[in-house]
């Protein structure tokens, strides 16, 4: 594969600032031509981490489907790097009934400004071999990061990349989640009550909500009770 000629086309493309379904086709037709790439499904991850389908080429029936499911969970995606994979090896997800017609599946995190924003799936007829090329594929995660985050911006109310807060932010929150009180959680965690309230304070701004129960909620953790105090 002439890996500069599709950078290049990649280039190209960003120019053109593309939606999501115009990048999946891009990615098919021209950047990965030489993979007779027979589908692709371009996932991005909301505000609350959530995986979400935004943009495919090709659909065939049997294509796992990335859509629903919190890709920060996905070991493939965590490690950044682009790799082949199987719909087993992908995970809890429901696949379409019938059997897809490409032999390889590549599962491309995308990313932009040093966070993940999305994922690539793409169905091949030639093995992708990701681990020969790793300059390459990190390069065109970057770019395709880019122009899935402008086109979202550009097609819908994405809000941009899954929020992050600290690890003592969600510890305390996983405890709001139980029922424990501030002082109850400062206890526990050897901090004033004071620095309990200023962290959740802070992560509230982080997730974009005003009280403990959206914060809880906006984490997956709504299941549990959770104290107003």
């Amino acid at each position: 594969m002439d890996h500069i000629n599709a950078l290049y086309q990649l280039a190209v493309l960003a120019s053109f600032r593309p939606r999501p379904d115009e990048l999946a086709r891009a990615l098919a037709l021209q950047v990965l031509r030489d993979y007779r790439v027979a589908c692709a499904d371009i996932c991005a991850i909301d505000s609350l981490g959530r995986c979400e389908s935004v943009g495919s080429f090709g659909p065939v029936p049997g294509f796992p489907d990335l859509a629903g499911h919190h890709a920060l969970t996905l070991r493939p995606m965590t490690s950044g790097k682009a790799m082949t994979v199987s719909a087993a090896e992908l995970g809890p997800l429901e696949s379409r009934s019938a059997p897809h017609p490409a032999e390889h599946l590549l599962l491309m995190p995308l990313q932009a400004r040093g966070m993940l924003v999305g994922a690539a799936l793409i169905g091949t007829d030639v093995h992708p071999q990701p681990e020969a090329y790793q300059e390459f594929w990190a390069t065109l995660s970057l770019g395709c990061g880019m122009i899935l985050s402008t086109g979202i911006r550009q097609a819908s109310p994405f809000r941009g990349p899954a929020p992050v807060v600290t690890n003592r932010q969600r510890q305390i929150l996983e405890l709001v989640a139980q029922g424990l009180t501030n002082q109850q959680i400062g206890n526990r965690l050897g901090y004033s009550e004071s620095t309990i309230g200023h962290d959740l304070v802070s992560a509230y701004e982080r997730l974009g909500v005003r009280n403990r129960e959206d914060a809880v909620r906006s984490l997956g953790l709504a299941d549990a009770e959770v104290m107003s105090s």
